[in-house]
């Protein structure tokens, strides 16, 4: 019984340490924009994170009625009548203005970890189905970064998110989407502003005048690094409680009571 107790302590150190260690590869949310109701308001926001509301250019309509409490997002086609059209590439996107953005301020350093949403689509009259495509533009001082999202639809990821008739659905969003913002740099205090674009891809079919394809995002969130100093502080009392007992077992053999 005595041998299993000479084990316990060191074991927990180890134990300890490494949960830490686990801890600081975790991310921690800073913030959610929820749309619900068509609230353009963070909620959830960390202390030492100021968020601004959600702002949209052109054509973007965030939480129009209480059906399309997400993301709406459209493009008027230049040529079409009434026509709707999503951008088709990344240039065109960017182009268009048609971005919902928010400005973040940090009272303390903040390394970002990553951007999260749910993405769903609805697919018009006249067209089958297209793939939705997102990314982020995040702008730090008089540099501005562009990071891809990864997208995971029916439990795969890939590049895109497939919107068809099947899954056409204004109510519901079938997808999430990731943006790694490991790339960023490091210790942030702010201000940036992350704007968030949309555009098509493999479009089948035509659209008949007056209706529109849409992608929608909700639930979108931005993650960051848990600040290193309650996770070292951890480690090193983890590695300590193993030293201290490994020192007191050189001390004091098995067989000796103390």
């Amino acid at each position: 019984m005595q041998r299993h107790h000479r084990l316990l302590f060191p074991i927990a150190g180890v134990l300890l340490a490494l949960g830490a260690v686990g801890t600081a590869a975790s991310a921690a949310t800073l913030l959610t924009y929820t749309l619900a109701s068509g609230s353009v308001a963070a909620s959830g926001v960390a202390s030492n994170v100021a968020a601004s509301s959600l702002t949209s250019g052109n054509t973007v309509l965030i939480g129009a009625s209480s059906t399309y409490q997400n993301l709406f997002y459209l493009l008027q086609q230049t040529s079409g009548g009434t026509t709707y059209a999503l951008p088709t590439s990344q240039a065109s996107a960017l182009s268009s203005g048609d971005a919902e953005s928010f400005t973040l301020t940090f009272s303390s350093a903040t390394t970002l970890s990553n951007l999260a949403f749910d993405i769903g689509g609805n697919v018009g009259a006249g067209a089958t189905s297209f793939d939705a495509n997102v990314f982020a533009v995040i702008a730090i001082g008089g540099t501005s970064y562009t990071e891809a999202a990864t997208i995971t639809q029916g439990g795969v990821g890939g590049s895109v998110y497939s919107v068809t008739a099947a899954n056409s659905n204004y109510s519901s969003l079938a997808g999430t989407g990731v943006i790694d913002l490991s790339s960023l740099p490091a210790g942030l205090t702010g201000p940036i502003t992350v704007s968030l674009y949309a555009y098509e891809t493999n479009l089948a079919g035509t659209l008949a005048s007056g209706t529109n394809n849409a992608i929608r995002l909700s639930e979108i969130s931005v993650s960051a690094v848990p600040e290193p100093s309650s996770t070292a502080f951890l480690v090193v009392s983890g590695a300590g409680l193993a030293a201290l007992y490994c020192l007191r077992a050189a001390r004091f053999p098995a067989g000796l009571v103390r």
